[in-house]
């Protein structure tokens, strides 16, 4: 990443901040000329777009204050916790000038030392258990690129749907391609295709130094929503359980096949994994969208999924019934009404659960006794009597 200390040279680097102005130079009031700094810390040049004076910045790419705040949001966006923003800018601070790369990443490069200098004891700790952690666990691709805080370069990027290894990637980074790979699949945005750029340093040390264990990006993500107890073959499974039961498969390759993906979006949802009816909010939108299962059957799915019949493992037997010389279609038509009438079935289980709970709120609520606004127009007609003062309730 190159050191700019001034806007004139970045505009010669990138069409990126075209629309920008220095501080001195935009047509912000005299004011606020003398209230915003001139300059960063890191000396560089203060910016802002013009003229509608927004994204105050500073035009050094390489800025360790900027530094101090990625690698923030990178540890945040890992989960880890009491390493926060203070400690990020005391490394930085601290050390820039001894980074031996112009990544933010550069930090868990550093010795201890350095490192001694600018945490406190715990903090010196807690940032090498962070380091060891990340150094040694598995993270999916997508993930870990999207945790380096790249601009326009989120989990749900376009780029992912293209490049689904790190070493794909690589290779674009380290072969000075990334324009190529930016028309390739349909990056246009100016910003977007420099910020890409500029991060060539950061995703070299992600996959080299600190993050090693990367994997390629699942073949298939499956947005789902799990309400209530699951189980498998009798086997009882938490929520993150289930999740990681279905993650398991793997192709020949050992590339993950399945990513579950929570949501309760209702554009993106495709399951809805319930063994029993309940009253949740997931279980009512499942059964409007009629995309419910239970478990055993979601995980069936995917398992027939990853082990397609192939040449050495034939086929199951048809279903028992089948007449000789039945024809593939006529099975199909069987099967299919199978399970309509299982539908059928299950939708009037659970229309009956509906209805004997809803007796039971009437019931509490009868018994508690409740105001006029939770009874219905025939309740209080039923219930009010006329007299001298406010219609008031017999009880019932």
């Amino acid at each position: 990443m190159q050191v700019i200390k001034t806007l004139e040279d970045l505009k010669h680097v990138t069409h990126a901040y075209d629309d920008f102005e220095t501080i001195e130079g935009s047509s912000i009031p005299q004011y606020y000329k003398d209230i915003f700094p001139k300059t960063c810390t890191c000396g560089a040049e203060m910016i802002l777009t013009e003229p509608k004076h927004t994204q105050l910045q500073c035009c050094n790419p390489a800025c360790w204050v900027k530094m101090a705040h990625r690698l923030n949001y990178f540890i945040s966006y890992h989960g880890f916790k009491g390493f926060g923003e203070q400690a990020c800018y005391s490394i930085f601070v601290n050390c820039h000038n001894e980074l031996q790369y112009a990544s933010f990443l550069g930090a868990f490069l550093l010795s201890r030392d350095a490192l001694n200098r600018a945490l406190t004891p715990y903090q010196l700790e807690l940032f090498l258990e962070i380091k060891e952690t990340l150094s040694t666990h598995t993270y999916h691709f997508c993930d870990a690129i999207a945790s380096l805080g790249i601009p326009n370069i989120g989990s749900r990027s376009v780029l992912f749907d293209y490049v689904k290894g790190p070493s794909v990637l690589m290779n674009y980074v380290l072969d000075n391609k990334t324009e190529e790979l930016c028309d390739m699949i349909g990056i246009n945005a100016v910003s977007t295709r420099y910020y890409l750029k500029a991060a060539a340093a950061d995703i070299v040390l992600l996959m080299s130094d600190v993050m090693p264990g990367i994997t390629a990006t699942p073949k298939g993500e499956i947005f789902v929503a799990i309400t209530g107890k699951v189980s498998v073959g009798g086997v009882a499974y938490t929520r993150a359980e289930f999740i990681a039961l279905c993650e398991s498969f793997r192709d020949a390759e050992g590339t993950q096949l399945y990513k579950l993906i929570e949501t309760k979006a209702q554009d993106k949802l495709q399951y809805v994994i319930a063994d029993a009816p309940s009253d949740s909010d997931k279980y009512r939108i499942g059964l409007r969208l009629n995309k419910l299962i239970t478990a055993e059957e979601f995980y069936k799915m995917l398992k027939d999924g990853a082990n397609p019949p192939d040449d050495n493992n034939p086929p199951p037997p048809p279903p028992p019934g089948c007449q000789p010389g039945e024809s593939l279609i006529s099975i199909q038509r069987r099967e299919a009404e199978a399970q309509k009438a299982y539908d059928v079935q299950r939708r009037r289980q659970i229309e009956e659960y509906e209805r004997r709970r809803q007796e039971e709120e009437k019931k509490k609520r009868r018994q508690n006794g409740n105001s006029v606004a939770e009874f219905s127009d025939d309740d209080y007609n039923a219930g009010c009597v006329k007299g001298r003062g406010k219609p008031h309730f017999v009880p019932m």
